[in-house]
């Protein structure tokens, strides 16, 4: 049910074309597992199908949302309101977490995510530097194709590889242009 709910999540983000297998999933979720990585999930009551879930990592003084996914056909039912109000109260009020990360935004679709939370539960951004270290065949790599970062973004839609190498350009852009700013 993971699964299926994660796939219909999938199908309606723009520009993203790494969605896992199904193996892929399924070996993703053991090792969550197996690095006590916590689930939590929104059942459609009527059905009790899965039709929302994220899973927390959670560290000594404070926890961070590593996945969610959402199925779109069940948004209306605000299941993303409840899972964000049940982790933010147990971990928070309950286990007496400092804070809750809502971890990093995805460069490789859009999602609105990150700004959802911050109008309505408090969230609020964290700016940092985006520090990158290439080794040396990669640096070659980034240095040879920066200049062709906007064809990589437009086939990155159609080509899987290319998707993987569109999100290096964009956060070399990113590290690029801190830079300038310094």
């Amino acid at each position: 049910e993971l699964y299926e709910c994660s796939h219909n999540a999938f199908l309606k983000y723009k520009n993203a074309s790494n969605e896992p297998s199904r193996s892929q999933f399924e070996q993703e979720c053991q090792l969550a597992c197996e690095k006590k990585i916590e689930f939590w999930a929104g059942f459609d009551l009527k059905t009790e199908k899965i039709v929302g879930w994220l899973n927390v990592n959670v560290y000594d003084s404070w926890c961070e949302i590593v996945t969610a996914k959402f199925d779109p056909r069940y948004l209306y039912m605000r299941v993303s309101d409840a899972l964000y109000a049940s982790v933010l109260k147990s971990y928070l009020n309950e286990c007496g977490k400092k804070y809750v990360s809502s971890g990093s935004r995805s460069i490789q679709h859009t999602t609105r995510t990150q700004e959802y939370k911050e109008s309505h539960f408090g969230y609020r951004k964290c700016f940092c530097f985006l520090n990158i270290v290439y080794s040396k065949k990669m640096n070659f790599l980034v240095t040879l194709l920066y200049p062709f970062r906007r064809i990589t973004l437009h086939l990155g839609k159609f080509v899987k590889p290319l998707h993987q190498i569109s999100a290096i350009m964009q956060m070399e852009q990113i590290r690029r242009a801190q830079r300038r700013c310094l």
